[in-house]
């Protein structure tokens, strides 16, 4: 949808700007709130959310959410702050202590399926599963698929 498209290349624009080689939750986190590093917030520093509440107190997209999960109205939540907080702790652990899943061969903190998962095709041809007694059609039927 053209909302996700722009929501992503504005992450992308936050990840590209915090030089993040790759786009991250928190970038898209950020673009949802609609962070924008560009803008000089009210305290002069640079960055500042342009999500806002309108007139009769109603917050549109993640910042609505965060104030449904959060149990607070508009008023007593910053989502400057919110965004903020949030870039200090991505600034003091940046890349954080685990690794992502790429597929490539390399190590990773991150379990992957073969670590955590049993391969039940491989335990069949080493005799290691019990037999189905009883269920005679739904095999049949399973093969068949």
């Amino acid at each position: 949808t053209p909302g996700l498209k722009r929501t992503l290349m504005n992450a992308a624009k936050i990840a590209d700007k915090m030089d993040s080689s790759t786009l991250n939750s928190e970038h898209v986190l950020l673009a949802l709130f609609e962070y924008d590093p560009n803008i000089m917030n009210e305290n002069g520093e640079e960055g500042a959310v342009t999500a806002t509440v309108d007139e009769k107190g109603y917050a549109k997209g993640a910042l609505a959410v965060v104030l449904r999960m959060e149990g607070t109205d508009a008023q007593s939540f910053s989502a400057s702050e919110f965004c903020r907080a949030l870039l200090v702790d991505v600034e003091n652990n940046p890349g954080g202590d685990e690794e992502l899943v790429t597929g490539t061969g390399q190590t990773s903190a991150t379990p992957t399926l073969s670590e955590c998962g049993v391969d039940l095709t491989e335990m069949a041809m080493n005799m290691e599963l019990d037999e189905v007694h009883g269920r005679d059609h739904e095999v049949r039927m399973a093969l068949r698929t």
